[in-house]
């Protein structure tokens, strides 16, 4: 008993049980409590192999709960003091990672990065190296360089990483069929929000910009798909409505109706009115003039506070005019 009363008081005053607590902690996923028991532990000035794996554990906990200025700069602490070449890799890699979630180029973290291909090639870790130091390419505005990195890592963000230097590089199509390829194999990625997110506003201002440019056709396959992958969403709806533009300033009235009429019908109502006035539009140059009138007329009925229907009115009272005059 003697013994064992002296062994606990000892585990309880032994620093090292800290560290313990702290690792376990950060492998449970308890980062709180493991910053906590870290500090602790750190506390005590130790210059040990246990002190360099204290630093990036804690490191790396500060990272995992969002506290990114405070793991970048212990980060650099573990860096420029670890002598573990796995947690230095790790640290590098780690802090690349805080960079490249913040959209930011940083030449230091560059140069370990390079400097850690060059000296340990085939590290176990390289892919994601390579993967980071694209990134950090991309941010620098070096296409070629972040290109080259992109092809040497099968990660799903180095796929990623090449769409974006595609569309650095103007290289608009290759981005959307990487994009694409994305959606269909890998669905359930944590990436797809972010994936979706940039390919709707990529594909929306290549589809407009090709509007704009009078080339009709290519908008046309542009809006398509977003209609293809966005389904029932304003995005889509306007889809449909700017391909209904394009056939409209290609004078395919009837084409332009039908898309403007998908427009109107879909399950959103983000552009109802404006759709159903173009429809009104596209019945007048067909010569439907009936069909036309009562269009306009289920826009002031329907949408009366419409920015449209004071435009309705005016056709419809035009209309009704010429209608009674063919009449007699």
């Amino acid at each position: 008993l003697c013994s064992l009363g002296i062994g606990f008081i000892f585990y309880n005053q032994n620093p090292k049980r800290y560290y313990l607590k702290g690792e376990n902690s950060f492998r449970a996923g308890n980062y709180i409590q493991a910053v906590e028991s870290l500090n602790e532990y750190l506390s005590y000035g130790f210059t040990d192999d246990y002190t360099q794996k204290d630093r990036y554990y804690l490191a790396a906990s500060l990272k995992n709960q969002e506290k990114y200025p405070l793991a970048q700069k212990c980060l650099i602490d573990v860096i420029n003091n670890n002598t573990r070449e796995n947690f230095y890799v790790q640290a590098v890699v780690d802090y690349a990672e805080i960079c490249r979630m913040n959209g930011e180029y940083s030449r230091f973290v560059t140069h370990k990065l390079e400097d850690v291909i060059h000296s340990q090639p085939g590290n176990m870790i390289e892919d994601d190296i390579f993967m980071q130091l694209g990134y950090q390419y991309l941010f620098a505005k070096d296409n070629q360089k972040a290109m080259d990195s992109f092809l040497k890592t099968s990660s799903e963000l180095g796929k990623l990483g090449k769409a974006r230097t595609h569309v650095n590089m103007g290289q608009m199509e290759s981005a959307f069929e990487i994009y694409e390829d994305f959606f269909k194999f890998y669905p359930a990625s944590k990436y797809i929000s972010e994936v979706r997110s940039l390919f709707l506003k990529q594909v929306t201002d290549y589809a407009a910009h090709h509007q704009q440019k009078k080339d009709q056709w290519k908008s046309i396959g542009f809006f398509q798909k977003i209609i293809a992958y966005f389904p029932d969403t304003k995005e889509s709806e306007n889809a449909r409505y700017q391909i209904g533009e394009c056939y409209y300033e290609l004078k395919d009235y009837a084409r332009a109706r039908e898309l403007y009429y998908e427009a109107y019908e879909d399950t959103v109502h983000f552009k109802d009115d404006e759709a159903l006035y173009k429809i009104g539009l596209c019945y007048f140059e067909l010569n439907q003039f009936v069909e036309a009138y009562k269009t306009f007329n289920s826009l002031i009925n329907n949408f009366p506070a419409s920015v449209y229907n004071a435009r309705a009115r005016q056709w419809s009272v035009q209309l009704k005019k010429d209608l009674e005059y063919f009449q007699e």
